[in-house]
């Protein structure tokens, strides 16, 4: 028989057209982000990935230019220039050495850059996790453009069903307060429904018009991927805007096993 085409990533997250991406939550942003722009890059399309918080500098292979400007304008013209270049660009208003990570820019310069036409697509990081599966997110955050036209919500599975400690989840009391777990509970399925459909939590200051899906990473084994399925399931019956659930891993090869429809 011949062999069955394996979906893409931007396939499944039904990002077509160009626009900004904006990705909120925990569990693989990063990741997602790199294996996006690949994806977008071998259509020939230009890409910009950025953060409104803060990231990982990219290693050098990673990336054709990064661009690091604090004025707004000085920026959009480095950007220009990198853009010309076949590759993968970042950008940042400035650089932490301390920590290896680029400051990101205003919601508002990510919103300039994307009018500019430089790039057909860009990637944003709105807010932070820390590296845990899972989070709760802060007043302050996400912080998302008011041009996105996707909102990608992660959540890691390895997550689901580990005790409600700082090891697995960031911003401890926040997910406390959306969801009335104590710390030591167990991280439910239904728990990490609630964080995800709640007014203030994962998917939070999502624009108007703007199509919000969920990724969920770490589909490693059955049951991690039965707690996906059952994730989507209840997502189905609450009232969040949520159009979609993706349920795949991004590491060690991005993957994608399961695409639902929750607006049926």
């Amino acid at each position: 028989m011949p062999e069955v085409p394996k979906i893409r990533i931007r396939e499944a997250l039904k990002l077509t057209g160009g626009g900004i991406v904006s990705l909120v939550g925990a569990g693989g942003k990063t990741s997602l982000m790199g294996a996006l722009a690949k994806e977008f890059l071998e259509q020939d399309r230009p890409v910009l990935i950025t953060t409104t918080t803060r990231i990982m500098k990219p290693e050098a292979e990673a990336v054709a230019s990064v661009v690091i400007q604090s004025d707004a304008e000085k920026l959009t013209v480095a950007c220009r220039d990198a853009a010309g270049r076949h590759g993968i660009v970042a950008a940042a208003a400035g650089y932490d050495e301390t920590n290896n990570k680029l400051v990101g820019l205003s919601r508002e310069v990510v919103d300039d850059l994307a009018g500019s036409r430089l790039f057909e697509w860009i990637i944003v990081e709105a807010d932070g996790a820390a590296r845990r599966p899972i989070k709760a997110p802060a007043a302050h955050e996400p912080v998302i453009p008011a041009g996105t036209g996707w909102v990608i919500g992660l959540v890691g599975l390895r997550g689901v069903g580990k005790p409600l400690t700082d090891q697995w989840v960031f911003r401890l009391s926040r997910f406390q307060r959306l969801t009335g777990l104590r710390t030591g509970d167990i991280v439910s399925v239904p728990a990490v429904v609630s964080v995800l459909a709640h007014s203030r939590g994962l998917m939070k200051g999502a624009p108007d018009g703007a199509r919000k899906t969920v990724f969920l990473n770490q589909a490693d084994d059955t049951d991690r991927i039965r707690s996906g399925i059952q994730i989507a399931s209840l997502l189905g019956s609450a009232p969040s805007g949520i159009e979609s659930v993706v349920i795949g891993r991004l590491k060690p090869t991005p993957q994608v096993i399961e695409c639902i429809d929750l607006k049926g």
